[in-house]
């Protein structure tokens, strides 16, 4: 995979997507623990996991009901869009 020269510079830029998000959620938990406490921080886990635990009981039949590339290009989609 590194022989080839786009398949590198994908791995390179996916490697900083990751590790920029890692370093944005624990430099935004540093903050929040600074501005509220632990409190604070616990809150805004349960909001960013709460969609999750909402949607995903009902999304779960619907997504075996269609095709795997409808899923995917609607989940990438939804993604970009929020």
């Amino acid at each position: 995979m590194l022989a080839n020269r786009v398949l590198r510079r994908l791995s390179y830029a996916l490697i900083g997507s990751v590790a920029g998000r890692f370093l944005f959620y624990v430099a935004f938990g540093v903050y929040l623990y600074g501005e509220g406490g632990a409190a604070l921080l616990g809150i805004a886990g349960l909001l960013r996991a709460a969609p999750s635990v909402l949607v995903a009981p009902f999304a779960g039949p619907l997504v075996d009901r269609y095709s795997k590339i409808l899923v995917m290009a609607a989940s990438v989609t939804s993604s970009g869009l929020g």
